[in-house]
């Protein structure tokens, strides 16, 4: 479940794609994008922009899926390794948190300053918005070194 900065704030290339990834568009209808391994796996020698899925909806804090939801697939990204290093063929489809919202969330920021010192501001930001919300498991990465 990512919202509509995910792949631009990951720098992850989209192959495909059938609308935009903005908050309107995603909350209007349930737009999920696929990596390339699952179309290619579950959707061989088809485009599969446009091609609806039925996928029972996951519910938080149920362990039983609710009703199957239609959805339409928008677009489909370059792999990348959700599956951690040796995580070449993981099958991945990622949905508009907007449509699935859950209630443990990630987050993460694209500076081009030192990210330790965004570090107070973010929380500085979270607290104003929730004084109950707390930030767990920061990981600071600085710029890419070649």
């Amino acid at each position: 479940m990512v919202t509509p900065d995910f792949f631009k704030t990951f720098d992850i290339q989209s192959r495909k794609a059938a609308v935009s990834r903005n908050k309107t568009s995603m909350a209007a209808r349930a737009l999920p994008w696929l990596n390339e391994n699952f179309a290619r796996k579950f959707l061989p020698n088809v485009d599969p922009i446009g091609k609806r899925l039925l996928i029972e909806q996951l519910i938080p804090g149920v362990t039983k899926l609710g009703p199957p939801l239609e959805w339409a697939i928008v677009g489909v990204y370059h792999n990348v390794r959700s599956g951690g290093p040796r995580g070449d063929d993981y099958v991945e489809m990622t949905v508009p948190f907007y449509q699935s919202p859950w209630p443990s969330v990630g987050m993460a920021v694209r500076t081009a300053s030192e990210p330790g010192a965004m570090t107070k501001s973010i929380a500085s930001v979270i607290s104003s918005m929730d004084s109950n919300l707390a930030m767990a498991d920061i990981k600071n990465h600085g710029p890419d070194r070649e």
